[in-house]
């Protein structure tokens, strides 16, 4: 969803004629070019607004009702419908949609066109009505699945299904909403789609300032519902105006909405191992850990979620299509050559951020989090987290470049396979080592007695017994087995990858990372001592400090060490400096 423009952006460069020598054919692509920028510059505007309001929204929830069990009980509520949004309106359902659509209004067969999008509607509302009511009634054993470490609190416990309950029909809306920026979209029309992304939080900060006196923390499943309809009626009117014809058809035997169907099937499983790893296992194993574990490890997440969703998603949906292209048509020397090129790119990012988030964790959430019901010990609870969050960053970054190397060979699987490999074996076990798998058997005896005897089997890996060593970890350990899982996976694909692409220069990749990791150690060693420098200052100083000298060392040190990303980087900013000064 949120860079998906850049995708489209680089197919249209490809049909524009990029190569092209005839002056006609120039002036088009300039002018196709100058209109695809102005439309990213506004889903890219969009993005980070979104972004911005994704974090104010946990400020917000933060500050109005702190770090407890109705906090909690809210978050662990809000993972199944938020995992189901962010598959849907997150790049699944649209990535799988627009190509076909794209191409049938292309072929200026609009009676197909609209054909297809009224299959997928009918087909989506014919899934997601039936198990929105079954959620709704299996609210409570669906909480015990999720957040069984809520049953020791009867009242936390109520209070989550309760809340999951008003969420769950916010799942409908989302649905739709996707399909509708994926309509809008293929029109080019990119206003609509961005305004409805924000919709979705201003829902729910709005609903903590002026409802949450009211109703207490239930008024944010009410903003949560207000804003997914506004994501519905901002768009809806932008596409009857487009000449949209509903059929009350599904599709049945429709080649296109079998393809829709096949590209959205190993997208959406893909994403979900992704999702579920950094999402909801911390909030399933958190539940665990105490009143406020919850709410630390989901806080932690969203500031990780900065860089990563900035960056990473930018990265490697920029260099998607390209890598489609080349590999689709045969182009390997160059496909490998851009994909070696956007992991690295991601280092340059992920590694500093790392450190940053490591060493200066706790004034950073000081200033982003503190205030109100958010004390001060909520803050460091936070930052505690994030600093085991943090070292998976550059995995969970660089996944998702090396996975766009997999899709663009037409292969869904292998990333597929590998993350479930490193949940099974990793995040499970590991975290089950830190809980104690005798009372996540007890409470998960209590709905599943099957599901309970196969938690045993995760005693085989060695990890469960390093979750037992690192005990004392408590909700951090969480957060670490959610970075080991992700190290491994990023290894395991790069390693794969040498098998599917032969010649890969993974040499050249880990080149890249010892450079950045140099850079980013110095970079490291400036931050904390401008944090040492800084301890007696407030917390806003000492996060300007030390993220200043982290930032300037690195792009210093980078520079020395000639790491060519820090150089594309200055060039790039210099060249729009000198521009502008001339």
């Amino acid at each position: 969803m949120d860079v998906l423009i850049i995708a489209q952006y680089g197919s249209l460069l490809y049909k524009a004629g990029v190569t092209g020598t005839n002056r006609r054919l120039n002036r088009e692509r300039n002018a196709l070019n100058g209109k695809v920028k102005r439309a990213a510059l506004i889903v890219m505007a969009g993005m980070i607004v979104s972004r911005l309001l994704g974090y104010v929204r946990y400020k917000t929830i933060f500050y109005y009702f702190g770090r407890g069990p109705e906090t909690d009980a809210f978050l662990g509520a809000f993972a199944v419908p938020d995992l189901i949004y962010i598959l849907e309106s997150g790049g699944a359902l649209t990535a799988a949609f627009i190509p076909v659509f794209t191409r049938l209004l292309e072929k200026e067969n609009k009676e197909e066109a609209w054909r297809l999008f009224s299959a997928i509607v009918n087909i989506s509302l014919a899934v997601i009505l039936p198990s929105i009511a079954l959620g709704m009634a299996f609210a409570p054993q669906l909480t015990r699945a999720i957040v069984p470490g809520f049953n020791s609190s009867p009242e936390t416990h109520k209070l989550c299904y309760e809340i999951m309950r008003m969420l769950f029909p916010m799942v409908v809306f989302t649905g739709m909403s996707a399909i509708l920026s994926g309509v809008l979209h293929a029109h080019q029309h990119f206003v609509a789609p961005t305004i409805s992304w924000c919709l979705h939080n201003i829902g729910i900060i709005s609903a903590a300032v002026f409802l949450g006196s009211i109703y207490g923390i239930k008024g944010l499943a009410y903003g949560v519902l207000a804003g997914t309809v506004g994501m519905v009626a901002v768009q809806l009117p932008v596409v009857v105006s487009k000449g949209v014809r509903y059929r009350p058809v599904m599709g049945r035997g429709d080649p296109n909405v079998k393809i829709v169907l096949k590209l959205f099937l190993p997208a959406m499983l893909g994403m979900s191992i992704s999702q579920i790893n950094l999402l909801i296992l911390p909030v399933t194993f958190g539940s665990f850990m105490g009143e406020g574990a919850v709410t630390a490890l989901q806080g932690s997440v969203r500031l990780l979620m900065l860089p990563l969703g900035i960056f990473g998603s930018a990265i490697s949906m920029a260099i998607f299509p390209t890598l489609a292209q080349q590999a689709g048509s045969g182009r390997m020397d160059e496909f490998k050559s851009t994909l070696a090129r956007g992991i690295s790119a991601t280092f340059a990012f992920s590694l500093p951020s790392m450190a940053a988030f490591i060493i200066a964790g706790a004034p950073i959430s000081r200033v982003l989090f503190g205030g109100g019901q958010f004390s001060v010990d909520d803050c460091l609870a936070t930052a505690f987290a994030l600093s085991f969050y943090s070292v998976g960053l550059p995995a969970h970054t660089a996944i998702q470049v090396i996975s766009r190397g997999y899709y663009s060979l037409n292969d869904t699987r292998t990333p597929l396979f590998v993350g479930l490999f490193s949940v099974a074996v990793i995040t499970i076990p590991f975290s089950l080592g830190l809980v104690g798998l005798g009372s996540f058997s007890i409470d998960v005896l209590s709905w599943s007695v099957p599901m309970g005897w196969s938690m045993w089997i995760f005693k085989i890996s060695p990890f469960y017994y390093l979750g037992i060593a690192l005990k004392g970890l408590t909700f951090g350990g969480v957060a670490l087995g959610v970075s080991m899982a992700a190290l491994f996976n990023f290894a395991a694909l790069l390693a794969i990858l040498n098998r599917k692409a032969p010649g890969f220069d993974t040499r050249g990749v880990l080149k890249s990372f010892a450079r950045v990791g140099a850079a980013t150690a110095a970079a490291a060693a400036a931050c904390w001592a401008a944090m040492s420098a800084t301890s007696g200052l407030d917390p806003a100083a000492q996060t300007i400090a030390s993220l200043a000298a982290c930032g300037a060392v690195f792009i210093a040190a980078g520079k020395f060490l000639k790491v060519a990303e820090i150089d594309d980087m200055t060039g790039m900013t210099l060249k729009r400096f000198r521009r502008k000064q001339g």
